[in-house]
């Protein structure tokens, strides 16, 4: 740190010396501009800063252009032995502390993978519904909707539909197997049937077509990194973009480049979505079939890009891919990007390194995993850029030309104004170094010739000041109870009187009883005068510059008066007392009772007067209790006055009650929303209403989702069970949670302790039995396997090709449909494994990385547990046999 610290100051003086000797006529000399190059690069200075530091010192930008490869064959004859090799390819590496000093960023923040924003928030629904050309090498199956269509001489449409063997019923030919065709295949078959009968197609009088009318459905499964793997339904239309859509896309792990298409067990195809998403080009959308798996593996190589590049994100690079393709990706560089050189930070083994890579290398230098590259600015400074401000006809920025003076820049501006002032102009000039230098100026002694006209320097700032602007403002300030409050400018003799004039006049609530002025003494203190403005001519009052006058409201000493009214009104709120304000008055202020109020129970609230501070018992308000059952309404509450704080209750009427709704949805035969019959109403019942389940619902696996109310037991129990408020609830949905249920066993026991009572907006889903059994984690294949009854987890597991060397095999687990979970039992070093049921997901986790590896059982183990196993049993047997 002490070595790196000098060398800081040494080159610091190194440069200041070289400021006093550049300022000097003539041109730079060589023996300069190496010592400027050598500090550069061993204080780690950029090129780019060594450069514009050489600029400043007068050389101009083809010569400064010509330093650059003196640059780097100087950088190359400071490489120490430590060096990167990358595809042959030698590339100096910079420490960390100079990328700091250069002013880099690495921004080491969560950034998005880009493509990732295209699948986010997608709400996409593939609508099965035709609405297009039918697609001619569409391949028909069994479910698809066909219109076939004959005219000419014989005029005729049928709707036809392949049934599950794969035949369609046309007329006049009967069954007619079409699985397996393509549109142009089926229509050239059935054209061929249809000509024995009608000879017309065959001479072109009668032509025959055969269009899709309703697609069929399939089942897909996505599997691996994406948002939410699952099995989907979808049309047999869609592709394999669709399906994407459906679960959100490639998660932050998962890879876009190579999207795997399993069909038959095998790889059918592999997807890179970079072309789509960077030129909408999708040269392989393939359209999916039943039962094919889309498979998103983990992205293997990805890089960061950010500065200045159009698109800063996080990229997934395939092998061999370079730099230069990287920078396609991301669409280039900004308009100020210093292209020149990118920066990389890279992991090494033991710490970061930090790479210069100049473009030369862009479409050589391969991207290694886990690569930040940083793309730098060109500097705000400019190389040929004067400004003037002020005092002149044309202020504003002017081109630099070598030799430029301070007069030729004036007269650029035109000249300056008649209200200059001349005496003194400031030049304003930004050292190498960073430093702010100010020039004084007369203009007059440059105009009459008797002082040597100054040099203009690129990026100077000339300002000349005008006459008005070097006087002293004075000003009074009067605020409160005026028309215009503000500062007015202060002349002499300005009197009170005349300000209040200024200002339009006191408002009518003024309190002109007491006028404050703060006035400043001459040694920057202030006093306070005060006084009635109507006594002894007070408005005669003759101010001062700096005055700084207050005139109060008469609201200001007032305590404001309310009433507030609660409850059952279209407007509660709190209201301003008025003398005499009855409580019709604040009905009506409260725009009158909704329609569930009551007239039996309205409650006044009143603030007593005196309270007794030492007596426990003592009585804090009085509550008045109006009942307006007998009476009516508008002749009693008319002759209700109010008083000052007074708090008014309209309580709810208890007979009247808003419907409230519960909904059912799923393989139900009438889902949707059903209003609650009853206070009691059970689940049972709402099943019933809903015209009951279809067959392929999974009872058994049913889910009620309860909604939070506020102050309900139903908060209460779900903190209770939880441990958290109801605010931090982490659910699927905010303010819901999950009621256990057995639905099987209310329908079969109308009103028994399982057929629970419905609460307003519950949600009960049945879902459909799924007979897929998806195995994913630390398998060597996950997969969805078809449902076999009574068999355990271990048996998908062993489907799926079995534990990898990673996993947890004690911690596997599996979760059910209904989102309930069960785990493996340990039973004397013999797993048990949990059962599974239709829709179930086999999980194995991972062994944590910092957990270390457990040996693993060895038959030396079993031995000893074995050993030990029989000396219990004799232990037990001896202790039976002198129990005898």
């Amino acid at each position: 740190m002490c070595q790196t610290f000098f060398k800081k100051i040494k080159f610091q003086l190194t440069i200041l010396s070289l400021t006093f000797y550049s300022a000097l006529p003539g041109q730079i000399p060589a023996s300069e501009i190496d010592y400027v190059i050598r500090f550069g690069i061993e204080n780690g200075l950029s090129d780019f800063q060594i450069l514009d530091e050489l600029r400043n010192r007068g050389l101009s930008d083809k010569e400064v252009q010509l330093l650059n490869d003196k640059i780097i064959l100087q950088r190359r004859s400071k490489l120490s032995p430590k060096e990167l090799q990358t595809d042959s390819i030698k590339i100096p590496i910079t420490d960390t502390f100079s990328t700091k000093k250069q002013g880099l960023d690495f921004n080491n923040e969560e950034i998005e993978s880009f493509g990732r924003n295209f699948f986010s928030g997608n709400q996409f629904i593939f609508n099965s519904d035709i609405k297009m050309p039918s697609p001619k090498n569409y391949f028909i199956g069994s479910g698809d909707g066909l219109i076939l269509d004959l005219s000419g001489i014989q005029d005729k449409v049928q709707f036809l539909t392949v049934n599950p063997e794969g035949f369609v019923r046309v007329e006049l030919l009967g069954p007619v197997y079409l699985s397996g065709l393509t549109l142009i295949e089926a229509r050239d078959k059935i054209k061929g049937l249809l000509s024995k009968i009608f000879p017309q197609l065959n001479n072109g009088s009668t032509r025959i077509t055969l269009m899709l009318r309703e697609a069929r459905s399939i089942q897909v499964l996505i599997t691996g990194e994406v948002e939410r793997p699952a099995a989907y339904t979808i049309s047999s239309l869609s592709s394999l973009l669709n399906a994407l859509y459906l679960c959100g896309g490639p998660n932050k792990l998962g890879s876009f480049r190579k999207i795997e298409l399993i069909r038959g067990n095998k790889v059918f195809q592999t997807v890179d979505l970079y072309p789509y998403l960077t030129s909408g080009i999708m040269p392989q959308n393939t359209n999916l079939e039943a039962g094919d798996i889309i498979r998103v593996p983990y992205a293997e190589t990805t890089t960061i890009i950010t500065g200045a590049v159009k698109k800063s994100a996080k990229f997934e690079l395939l092998h061999g891919e370079n730099l230069n393709q990287l920078l396609q990706y991301c669409g280039g560089f900004q308009e100020n990007a210093f292209s020149s050189l990118i920066q990389v930070e890279r992991y090494s083994v033991k710490e970061k390194l930090v790479i210069d890579i100049p473009d030369s290398l862009y479409k050589s230098f391969i991207p290694k995993n886990g690569d930040h590259f940083f793309v730098g600015t060109i500097g705000d400074r400019f190389s040929n850029k004067v400004k003037i401000s002020g005092s002149v006809y044309r202020p504003g920025t002017y081109a630099w030309k070598p030799g430029m003076k301070v007069l030729q820049l004036i007269n650029l501006a035109l000249g300056v104004l008649p209200e200059a002032y001349n005496e003194r102009a400031l030049l304003f000039r930004k050292e190498a170094d960073g430093r702010n230098s100010i020039f004084r100026i007369d203009l007059n002694k440059l105009v009459e010739n008797s002082e040597e006209d100054i040099d203009i320097k690129s990026d100077d700032e000339l300002i000349i000041k005008n006459i008005f602007e070097l006087e002293e403002t004075n000003s009074v300030t009067i605020e409160g109870a005026v028309q215009n409050p503000g500062i007015f400018p202060y002349r002499e003799g300005l009197r009170l009187k005349d300000l209040i004039f200024l200002t339009g006049g006191l408002l009518n609530e003024a309190f002109i009883e007491r006028i404050l002025i703060y006035r400043r003494n001459p040694d920057e203190s202030k006093t306070s005068i005060s006084f009635n403005l109507r006594e002894n001519n007070n408005e005669e009052w003759k101010l001062e510059a700096g005055d700084v006058i207050t005139i109060n409201s008469k609201k200001d000493f007032l305590n404001e008066k309310i009433v507030t009214i609660y409850g059952e009104v279209n407007s509660p709120g709190v209201f301003q007392y008025a003398e005499n304000l009855s409580l019709k008055d604040l009905i009506f202020l409260s725009k009158g009772f909704s329609p569930f109020a009551t007239e039996k129970s309205i409650e006044i609230t009143r603030r007593l007067q005196s309270v007794d501070p030492l007596n426990k018992k003592a009585k804090l308000t009085e509550s008045i209790i109006i009942d307006l059952s007998n009476k009516k309404l508008e002749d009693t509450i008319n002759e209700i006055k109010l008083h000052p704080f007074d708090i008014i209750t309209i309580r709810n009427n208890p007979s009247l009650k808003n419907q409230s709704f519960v909904e059912i949805y799923g393989d139900i035969l009438f889902p949707g929303k059903y209003a609650l019959k009853s206070k009691d109403e059970r689940i049972s019942s709402l099943f019933t209403r809903a015209g009951g389940s279809l067959p392929d619902a999974n009872l058994a696996r049913a889910q009620l989702r309860r909604k939070v109310f506020p102050g309900t037991k139903a908060v209460q129990l779900a903190e209770l069970t939880t441990g958290l408020k109801v605010d931090s609830f982490q659910t699927e949905e905010a303010g819901e949670f999950d009621v256990a249920i057995n639905l099987l066993e209310a329908i079969k026991k109308p009103g028994s302790k399982m057929d629970i009572y419905l609460e307003p907006e519950d949600k009960l889903f049945i879902p459909r039995i799924n007979n897929l059994i998806l195995v994913n984690g630390e398998v060597y294949h996950s997969v969805a396997i078809g449902y076999n009854r009574g068999k355990k987890a271990n048996f998908y597991i062993d489907k799926a090709g079995g534990f990898k060397d990673e996993a947890l095999k004690k911690k596997t687990f599996v979760i059910y449909p209904d989102g309930s979970a069960n785990s493996t039992k340990n039973l004397l070093g013999i797993k048990i494994y949990p059962r599974v049921e239709p829709g179930t997901e086999v999980v194995v986790p991972q062994i944590p990385l910092d957990s270390g590896r457990k040996k693993p059982f060895s038959i030396s183990d079993l031995t000893l547990v074995s050993s030990t196993i029989a000396g219990i049993s004799t232990f037990i047997i001896g202790m039976v046999q002198l129990l005898k």
